[in-house]
């Protein structure tokens, strides 16, 4: 019966284990934010629903943009030509070549006057992502003639989680040193990507940026956001700088963070402080009310509490050794590595603070509750607004789009 309970026990904690490191792949790629988190779940749908309504009529939709998207036309690009074509486009050279100049034309028409409200530049850059197109989206980010087009916190945080995926860690530097130009956009959710690139380059370069980032946050009086702080203390654990990683922690308090609690131990075993791990494991053995609320460590944590022990010389006796004995013996030991629950999954969902003031975006827990100033639009949970439901087909001899100018 005791056996039973201990193997349910082990199983349950192996359970909740993988659901602290689960993670997110896209073309072999491990994804640090969830596609519900970047909004990616419901431009998938819009794209289904788009593709759908256009059945047929798409190649012709095309042959009419490149006509209307041409410099020497006098046609303009309404908003929603370019709402249908970010859910039409393939990843074909005459597709991305047909999509830029479309952006252009509507963004230097709406330069000039801008009939609607939608906001483009996160919907474009999830169209990127989800195509994988880190080359074309940072070329458009980058085209002088888009200046301000993806000045959102969302798109910037969906460009630099493809650079951050591609492992371009200088050029999400560059990117990030651009939003620092922003001042009317808020940096903590950005802060996290550039500082989780940092962490996954893990070089004394990237310590030293990582340094610069974390001082000028503190400078400024922002509170860095946890997967900042845990990703900053990472990285300094990494380049042998335990000191920095106790210090960075200190400003989470709350110990039941898994990552949180592992980096301290961690951080404390590197500086040979055992006295003070003593009572963070008394903690966790004291809360041990079975497996749903075990606090636990991973494997190479208590590695290198173990390796303080042996260089400190203490016996088999000792209290600190009493307590990592005690920790395998309740199974709070997991075989995941600190690096791997650092970058675990980011899967909260992500909205831009201006598409929260206009109201373009749904409530992700509750689809169908609108926002005060929603009322009279229909909108998606995809990020950004769609003012109107898209037209069951494409008729040549009507404009879509040319409701927007009524």
């Amino acid at each position: 019966m005791a056996q039973n309970i201990q193997n349910l026990l082990r199983i349950t904690s192996n359970v909740l284990t993988k659901s602290i490191t689960r993670t997110s792949y896209k073309n072999g790629i491990r994804m640090l934010y969830s596609e519900s988190a970047l909004g990616l779940d419901g431009y998938k749908k819009s794209r289904k629903n788009v593709q759908m309504q256009f059945a047929d009529m798409s190649d012709k939709f095309r042959e009419k943009m490149k006509v209307y998207a041409n410099d020497t036309s006098s046609s303009m690009i309404f908003t929603e030509d370019l709402k249908n074509m970010l859910f039409l486009v393939n990843n074909s050279t005459e597709d991305m070549q047909l999509l830029l100049k479309m952006m252009i034309k509507f963004h230097s028409q709406n330069s000039q006057m801008r009939f609607g409200s939608f906001i483009f530049g996160p919907v474009v850059m999830r169209t990127y992502h989800f195509l994988d197109q880190v080359d074309e989206a940072l070329a458009a980010f980058r085209n002088p003639q888009l200046d301000g087009f993806f000045d959102q916190q969302t798109s910037y945080q969906l460009l630099m989680d493809m650079l951050h995926n591609h492992g371009r860690f200088a050029e999400l530097r560059n990117v990030y040193e651009d939003l620092k130009t922003k001042p009317t956009i808020d940096p903590k959710r950005p802060t996290i990507l550039v500082l989780a690139g940092c962490f996954k380059e893990n070089t004394p370069d990237s310590m030293k940026y990582a340094l610069d980032v974390w001082q000028t946050l503190k400078i400024k009086g922002t509170q860095p956001m946890r997967r900042s702080v845990t990703f900053f203390a990472g990285l300094a654990l990494n380049q042998g700088r335990p000191e920095i990683t106790v210090e960075v922690i200190s400003s989470i308090r709350d110990f039941n963070y898994v990552t949180i609690r592992n980096l301290k131990v961690a951080a404390l075993a590197e500086l040979d402080r055992l006295d003070d791990i003593l009572p963070l494991f008394r903690i966790s053995l004291s809360n041990d009310n079975g497996a749903t609320s075990k606090q636990t460590y991973t494997e190479d944590v208590i590695a290198r509490v173990e390796a303080a022990i042996k260089r400190s010389g203490l016996g088999a006796d000792s209290a600190i050794v009493h307590m990592v004995r005690r920790l395998k013996e309740n199974d709070h030991i997991t075989h995941t590595a600190l690096d791997s629950i650092i970058g675990s999954e980011i899967a909260h969902y992500v909205v831009d603070p201006e598409q929260r003031r206009s109201g373009n975006y749904n409530n992700p827990r509750f689809p169908n509750q609108r926002y005060p100033n929603q009322r009279y639009n229909n909108y998606d949970n995809n990020g950004s607004d769609q003012e109107r439901s898209f037209r069951s087909a494409y008729n040549p001899r009507q404009r879509l789009g040319l409701k927007d100018l009524v």
